[in-house]
């Protein structure tokens, strides 16, 4: 459990963070919350509407459900799913830059220095509350098994609890990021 959780901890702070969380609103992209200092001086407020984002010459404009913490559920066909990783991987490399552009609606542009990594107070109470479900879930099924191992029903909520942590864990790191994670990262999780 304790491996589990310092694996997730590091996948969710091993990308490099602009200090900016978008969310969903409908078609639009909003600004969730500015944690990072530098935004904040540029006039980034949460509430704003974010069309773009600029990295060196590449430029991604947005779609609400780029932002979606649980996008399963609003991709019916394959297809869309796919084209929905691709997009992650295209707005997960704007990340790389030494800097990040975020065109707002009224036409601004504010610029987010990156950092080289998301900072742990950074992350937000929702990764926190996954984590936790996730590490009671791999201890709680392995304590029952551990005292009663030739009980088959043991053995399934010890399987249980394994498959609890494994989607929770998970969960905790894509439906928690600020923008974006490889494509490869997130179709794994």
């Amino acid at each position: 459990a304790l491996l589990a959780a310092v694996w997730v901890l590091w996948l969710a702070v091993a990308i490099p963070s602009p200090g900016v969380v978008l969310m969903a609103d409908g078609d639009d992209v909003r600004v969730a919350a500015v944690t990072a200092e530098a935004p904040r001086a540029g006039g980034l407020r949460p509430g704003d509407v974010v069309e773009a984002l600029r990295s060196g010459s590449s430029r991604v404009e947005l779609n609400g459900p780029d932002f979606l913490s649980e996008p399963d559920v609003a991709f019916n066909a394959v297809a869309d799913y796919r084209g929905f990783l691709q997009r992650q991987e295209r707005l997960a490399a704007t990340l790389q830059r030494p800097s990040l552009g975020l065109h707002l609606a009224d036409g601004s542009w504010v610029i987010a220095p990156m950092r080289s990594h998301r900072p742990l107070q950074d992350l937000p109470w929702a990764f926190w509350l996954q984590l936790l479900c996730g590490v009671l879930g791999l201890i709680t099924g392995a304590a029952v098994f551990a005292y009663r191992q030739r009980d088959p029903a043991s053995r399934y909520y010890a399987l249980t609890g394994l498959g609890l942590a494994a989607s929770a864990l998970s969960a905790a790191v894509y439906s928690t990021r600020e923008i974006a994670l490889p494509m490869a990262l997130f179709d794994n999780l």
